[in-house]
């Protein structure tokens, strides 16, 4: 029989080992009849020990102690359980909905979400739900801090999840795992009020304000068109003329690596930055406003985002939108640019890497004079040749996020379990991809790849998630393999989650060694 101890009482959270953590697993598999018992991730924590485990698909968490619950654990009493007597020890056992998550992330501090802050940082997008072992596992050893609730609401809108959702994941994985050494939590590409409330609401720590919507794209236009642009920022914006006479014709000095080097506001440059972004400095410090007041008092971080444009964010650009927003008040805690080259979903950096590197060592001078906040690097998986030198141009402080990396490695999973399964998704992706593929940066499309039926089973991994095109195929239609349905139901998402859940070893161990390489090239090991 499993028993707490005087150690483990006073202990802030202890991760079962050995014999115990095996007693634990038989101990629970019998009071619950729970198809897969976590006890890897089992811990204790001030008077009692927590554990999760699966029936089926479903998700569980147990609390086990002596005698009373301990004072953390009286909010949880008053919910829906199932309550057992294990031969005096009481244990509870709660299905791992919301409410109960809710409850677990407000009464242990491991589980509530962290602002990331200056630490070199990791952004594990998880489109499934499933996949935070194998980040994890990935992890391990590894000097960054893991952002492992991250998802953006355009890909909540195509998965049809909630900000919720995405959070309660995150806290079940961190219980799977018995990781109690903290995560962030990352609300991404957030466009509006209500996106910023209801992220908030969930216990979002992290936001990324994005006025993609607002940016001016000055490509195309010749001087005529641009000046009048120019004329309707300094009619549509009251700070414009303010701005005109402290940044037209002047010349702002940083020190890089080892030399200085300067920003000059000629005429051209500063019409382009106003033009670009005139709005989006209002915007951006009416969303962190937004923010500061939705958390009312808890901590919170702002990431500016203005990657989601094809004109690369010059230093002149840089300099004025952080500059404004530190005089609004807006502490800026990340500045995601468009970076020099192409930076296509799934697939290696496309460009000068030297010219990139170049271009990343001065954004990092800049960020390091105006306040010291990190650089963010977005649509970051992938890259591997240039992590390298994202980690040398920052000398190790920024902040990296991926996304559709870690639903690839989903789909692989189910091409190398379900090669039938896997040939459906492929031929419905090719189906959808010119309507998925509309707010995406990718070059490949399924003119460039065989279908599925000209492929043997053992050419299928190979063609749809290693190489490029058919990579991004099924990158970019998650959305509609996850959501689709017939008048059975789902027609995809009940299949691949059980499949996730049913070779879970398989899932976690691509993740991990995909994750792997991501991380040992940034110098996160």
């Amino acid at each position: 029989m499993i028993a707490t101890n005087a150690a483990a009482r006073a202990a802030e959270a202890r991760l079962f080992t050995g014999k115990a953590r095996l007693a634990l697993a038989e101990t629970l598999s019998a009071a619950t009849g729970w198809d897969r018992t976590y006890a890897g991730g089992a811990l204790t924590y001030k008077g009692a020990w927590i554990v999760s485990g699966r029936r089926g698909r479903e998700s569980e968490i147990a609390i086990g102690f002596e005698k009373r619950p301990p004072r953390w654990a009286t909010p949880l009493s008053k919910l829906p359980k199932a309550v057992r007597d294990l031969d005096g020890m009481m244990l509870w056992v709660f299905r791992a909905v919301h409410e109960v998550c809710a409850a677990l992330r407000d009464a242990l501090p491991f589980l509530s979400p962290q602002p990331v802050g200056s630490r070199p940082s990791f952004g594990f997008g998880d489109r499934t739900g499933l996949a935070m072992p194998g980040h994890v596992a990935a992890l391990k050893g590894s000097k960054f801090f893991p952002v492992f609730a991250q998802q953006s609401i355009r890909e909540m809108g195509r998965t049809q999840r909630t900000p919720d959702e995405v959070m309660d994941a995150a806290t079940f994985g961190a219980l799977q795992c018995g990781y109690t050494k903290g995560f962030g939590a990352d609300a991404d590409h957030l466009k509006t009020a209500q996106d910023i409330d209801r992220t908030a609401a969930a216990g979002f720590v992290m936001f990324t304000l994005d006025s993609a919507d607002v940016i001016v794209n000055p490509a195309g236009k010749d001087d005529a068109q641009l000046d009048a642009e120019y004329g309707k920022v300094l009619a549509e914006v009251p700070e414009a003329r303010k701005w005109e006479k402290q940044y037209a014709g002047k010349t702002f000095t940083f020190r890089g690596r080892g030399a200085a080097f300067a920003i000059e506001f000629d005429a051209a440059t500063w019409r382009a930055a106003l033009v670009k972004f005139g709005r989006v400095v209002i915007h951006s410090a009416e969303l962190a406003a937004r923010v500061k007041r939705a958390k009312k008092g808890r901590p919170f971080e702002i990431e500016i985002a203005v990657d989601e444009t094809p004109v690369d964010t010059t230093l002149a650009d840089h300099v004025f939108i952080v500059r404004e927003l530190k005089k609004r008040g807006v502490a800026v805690a990340a500045f995601a640019a468009k970076f020099v080259g192409d930076f296509e979903k799934g697939v290696d950096y496309k460009g000068d890497k030297a010219a990139f590197e170049r271009s990343m060592e001065r954004h990092d001078a800049v960020a390091r004079a105006q306040g010291g906040y990190k650089l963010s690097v977005h649509s970051g998986s992938d890259k591997f040749s240039i992590y390298p030198a994202i980690a040398r141009a920052t000398r190790g402080r920024f902040h990296l996020k991926t996304a559709g990396t870690s639903w690839m490695e989903a789909v692989r999973t189910v091409c190398r379990k379900d090669p039938a399964l896997f040939r459906e998704m492929v031929d419905f992706a090719r189906e959808q991809f010119r309507k998925d593929r509309a707010s995406y940066h990718i070059s490949g499309a399924p003119d460039q790849v065989p279908p599925p039926t000209a492929l043997r089973d053992a050419d299928l991994e190979r063609v749809y998630v290693v190489e490029d095109a058919g990579r991004q195929i099924m990158h970019v239609t998650y959305g509609s393999l996850l959501t689709a349905r017939t008048e059975q139901g789902w027609r995809f998402r009940d299949r691949i989650l059980d499949l996730l859940v049913r070779e879970e070893e398989t899932h976690h161990a691509c993740l991990a060694r995909h994750f792997g390489r991501h991380l040992a090239p940034l110098r996160g090991r």
